[in-house]
């Protein structure tokens, strides 16, 4: 673990303490729900083998798709054993993205965001747990599903100008939550700015040293990037596309408009028409595959000049 990994260690507190109050509200956990919970530690797999990280987001996608499709439009419950998966999972989510920004470091992107995620997450547990329904693992999963709708609700409500309610993320303001939050912010920051010393400089300016770039090319625009600036002009003139691509590409809009004045004239023979353009259209490229494929017989050698006498 690098000092950029060391960051992310400020984000555990603000998370395990928006966990914590989620399982007081649910009451005991059962083995189903807690099963749940571990599919959320999924993602550190890809701590120790970052060939199978990708295994570790099966569990995020599922529950995510059932959580918000189900009950995030509409609050529709869950039946049975998949809400108290669904709750468990929705418990421990913060640690799930967290554990992912921990399994991609070269990707600060991917990083970030998920940082930013797994705050929200932790807060989204938080108001949750203060709010509810609780009580089950089920009724959490849908409680938490509902705070993004509800939050953006209340939102809308106060750019229109009409009377809301308190948004979800404002009435569970906790001053202990709001120092964590604070701390994580100052590690994810820290997480992001720093530099792992056993891997080269990227973007540091001339100071590490660059492959020699051919002419022709456009070079660095930092301080020595720009003595060696050199465009040269090019050899050849550039020449246009192929007749097969300008055919292609009038092909495309042909269909196209064929497909709209279809659909706007003669709906009812929108598929068969369509299914018969796009017939041709692969008879065509495939004709214009066979035309144009290179033949597999070797070339012939090169005549040897004849020997001397």
């Amino acid at each position: 673990m690098n000092r950029s990994d060391l960051g992310l260690l400020a984000l555990v507190p603000a998370l395990a303490y928006a966990v914590v109050h989620g399982v007081q509200a649910v009451a005991p956990l059962d083995a189903v729900a807690g099963i749940g919970a571990l599919s959320a530690l999924a993602p550190a797999v890809g701590l120790v083998r970052r060939d199978l990280a990708v295994l570790g987001w099966l569990p995020g996608i599922f529950f995510t798709v059932v959580l918000f499709t189900v009950a995030g439009i509409s609050a529709n419950a869950l039946p049975g054993a998949l809400g108290d998966l669904a709750g468990g999972f929705a418990l421990c989510a913060p640690f799930f993205l967290l554990l992912g920004a921990a399994a991609s470091p070269d990707e600060p992107g991917r990083r970030a965001a998920l940082l930013v995620l797994s705050l929200l997450a932790a807060a989204a547990v938080l108001a949750a747990a203060q709010i509810g329904p609780g009580g089950s693992a089920a009724n959490f999963a849908v409680a938490f599903a509902q705070i993004p709708r509800a939050q953006a609700s209340a939102l809308g409500g106060v750019l229109t100008g009409a009377s809301s309610g308190t948004a979800p993320f404002v009435a569970v303001a906790s001053s202990t939550f709001s120092l964590l939050v604070l701390l994580a912010g100052a590690g994810a920051l820290a997480s992001l700015l720093g530099v792992d010393p056993s891997r080269d400089p990227e973007g540091l300016g001339f100071d590490a040293p660059t492959a020699p770039v051919p002419e022709g090319t456009y070079r660095s625009l930092l301080p020595d990037g720009r003595l060696r600036l050199n465009e040269a002009t090019p050899a050849a003139r550039p020449v246009g596309p192929d007749t097969t691509s300008v055919l292609s590409v009038l092909g495309a809009a042909a269909a196209g408009l064929t497909s709209l004045l279809v659909a706007t004239y003669d709906p009812d023979d929108l598929i068969s028409v369509t299914a018969g353009i796009t017939i041709a259209l692969l008879v065509g490229v495939l004709l214009t595959m066979w035309r144009t494929r290179v033949p597999l017989t070797a070339p012939a050698p090169p005549a040897l000049p004849p020997a001397r006498p």
